[in-house]
């Protein structure tokens, strides 16, 4: 295992977990949701590909929770960028975003992100927009 930690990874369309298995009976049962993906090809050291594929399953986890719960239909749209030095990951959905009493809570997964991102010397931040957008921006040499 270290040794797969200490390699670089590609993090890209093709290598990312997360797109090859949306569909499954873990991300959505009914196969009623739709991802899109627009990702950068880049190429992270292993332990921080590790990390920023943590950041995404967890933020998919919670647009899958909180944003399609009771709900047909509804799409995520997963975006990774590389902008200089630095990437910023943008994980957007079509659901209600967070509301009044929502705002008040203690965010669990937000937390969890937000250590994560710490991890990858970067910043996590959420906003309502047309659902919730969530955006983790990083340095590329860490």
């Amino acid at each position: 295992m270290r040794g797969l930690l200490s390699s670089s990874i590609p993090f890209d369309c093709e290598n990312m977990p997360i797109r090859r298995s949306f569909a499954s009976d873990l991300y959505d049962p009914n196969g009623t949701h739709r991802a899109t993906f627009d990702l950068a090809p880049l190429t992270l050291p292993g332990q921080r590909a590790a990390i920023l594929g943590q950041i995404v399953i967890e933020l998919v986890m919670n647009v899958h929770r909180h944003a399609f719960n009771g709900r047909t239909g509804g799409t995520v749209a997963i975006d990774l960028k590389a902008d200089g030095a630095e990437a910023l990951l943008v994980i957007a959905d079509d659901g209600p975003g967070l509301g009044a009493p929502d705002a008040g809570r203690k965010h669990f997964g937000f937390t969890i992100v937000k250590g994560l991102a710490k991890g990858l010397n970067g910043a996590f931040a959420y906003a309502n927009g047309s659902g919730l957008v969530a955006r983790v921006r990083f340095p590329l040499d860490g």
